[in-house]
């Protein structure tokens, strides 16, 4: 509780700070940009994405569209508004950031094909298109957190996951989370997209349902790339992704996640795994609710004779 304290102090002190520097620099330059890093860095991506939309439209203003600080503040204006689940409005400055890098560094660089599978995951989330890959979790090898970092987020994340945590303020919790293993581990790395998957299910427990579903499917599509297929955790979060759809009225496509995650678990993990049994019995309340109460009594039927009963998953 003391560090706790002492960590909101210091970061309440260093916000009053580059709030004074925004308002002695007119609102303009340096000093946006570092406060709207600031408020990503603490999860505040909503503060964080208007403070980088000021910082794109200065820069385009004053070095133009093809400038690399340009190209840097809409990259980070993008990010900002997929962690909000606004992928159509992220789309439009992915676009516009990768553009500018394959100006200045060409096709072939790295930072153009960073640019490039972040405007494909964008797109992918909104069914634009496929998503043929992901980046490396790191370029560094780095595959796990220690010290300062690890303990960081420990914190966060169960503080996020308390009982007694409100929503939205876990909500924040889980970005403050999301932001650290994204700088340290990398956004593909298993561990982040479990997080995401984390705050996409916070963000539905508020009734941001469409937000939820955009973040649903880009852990979806992570997942299944850099985790084994025998892993239940892509089959966990394809079932959030289904149950997610099912809540917004899109049940035909809610129906074919449910039943590709159960397929999935019977497949790869087996009927006396957990999953399977949880992936059963969405799948029955999704039958139920659609009024196909045969199919739902034969399907559980079949999964109390074949499986362990084990229904009830959570955030963990």
């Amino acid at each position: 509780p003391d560090m706790v304290a002492s960590a909101g102090f210091a970061f309440g002190m260093m916000e009053r700070r580059l709030k004074a520097e925004v308002y002695h620099s007119d609102g303009e330059g340096r000093a946006v940009r570092l406060l709207a890093h600031f408020f990503a860095c603490l999860g505040r991506a909503e503060e964080a994405a208007v403070l980088w939309s000021q910082a794109c439209q200065d820069d385009e203003a004053k070095f133009g569209s093809d400038h690399l600080q340009t190209a840097s503040s809409c990259a980070a204006l993008a990010a900002c508004f997929d962690d909000l689940g606004r992928s159509e409005d992220a789309e439009a400055f992915h676009s516009k950031a990768l553009a500018a890098t394959a100006k200045n560094f060409g096709r072939s660089s790295s930072e153009t094909v960073a640019c490039e599978l972040d405007l494909a995951a964008c797109r992918h989330v909104q069914g634009k298109c496929k998503l043929h890959g992901m980046l490396p979790a790191t370029q560094s090898g780095v595959l796990c957190l220690e010290g300062a970092a690890a303990h960081a987020v420990a914190v966060i994340l169960s503080q996020a996951a308390g009982d007694e945590r409100e929503e939205a303020e876990a909500e924040v919790l889980y970005r403050q989370g999301l932001s650290i293993l994204r700088r340290c581990l990398g956004p593909g790395h298993a561990d982040t997209l479990h997080c995401l998957n984390n705050l996409a299910l916070c963000m539905a427990d508020q009734g941001k349902i469409q937000q939820a579903e955009q973040l649903l499917r880009r852990t979806v599509a992570g997942m299944e790339v850099v985790l084994a297929p025998t892993h239940p955790r892509p089959i966990q979060a394809l079932s959030n992704l289904a149950c997610c759809l099912a809540e917004q009225g899109k049940m035909e496509e809610a129906e074919a996640n449910h039943r590709r995650a159960f397929e999935n678990a019977k497949r790869r993990l087996g009927w006396q795994h957990p999953e399977t049994s949880a992936c059963a019995q969405s799948l029955t309340q999704f039958l139920t609710s659609c009024g196909r109460c045969t199919e739902a009594a034969l399907l559980e039927l079949q999964a109390d004779q074949l499986g362990r009963p084990c229904w009830k998953r959570g955030r963990t």
